[in-house]
């Protein structure tokens, strides 16, 4: 998966149609949940994906966080802990980072993603604006979300 702007995509338009390895799906995070949801790449697509084609769970846990088991999904992706660590078995870094554990194996990093991630979202991704108020943004300055942080959503993952 690349993500690209919609300046860089008129620009790569005319090579897009013409490869047959390369499918454009367009994305929009859901400005508020009243508004029917894009998650699923199906909406405008170049070209016209296969019938019965859906897009891969782990591409969409990077685009957008609906479900509690999402957000610890990608937690474990990222070795970040998404419980205190009340027994103290587990060293967790400042930023929420503890690798890979018993507990999340599927994590690649073995050392924290999190400074990278914060500077390619708040400076790249979203031109220095702030990112406190999303999922993303909370998740990346350690802050661990809770169940009840979802509801609602999950409704609407359905």
């Amino acid at each position: 998966m690349v993500v690209f702007s919609p300046w860089e995509v008129n620009r790569l338009l005319p090579i897009i149609r013409q490869s047959r390895v390369v499918m454009l799906h367009m994305y929009a995070p859901r400005p508020n949940l009243t508004f029917r949801s894009i998650e699923d790449l199906t909406l405008y697509t170049t070209p016209s994906p296969p019938k019965g084609w859906a897009a891969p769970r782990m591409l969409i846990l990077q685009l957008n966080l609906r479900t509690y088991s999402e957000y610890t999904l990608l937690c474990d992706f990222l070795g970040l802990s998404y419980q205190p660590n009340s027994s103290k078995e587990v060293n967790i870094g400042a930023d929420g980072f503890v690798g890979r554990t018993h507990k999340n194996p599927n994590c690649i990093f073995t050392k924290s993603p999190v400074p990278f991630l914060r500077v390619l979202v708040t400076q790249i991704c979203r031109d220095c604006q702030d990112i406190g108020k999303t999922d993303l943004g909370r998740i990346l300055a350690g802050e661990l979300l809770t169940s009840e942080h979802f509801a609602g959503r999950e409704r609407l993952a359905q």
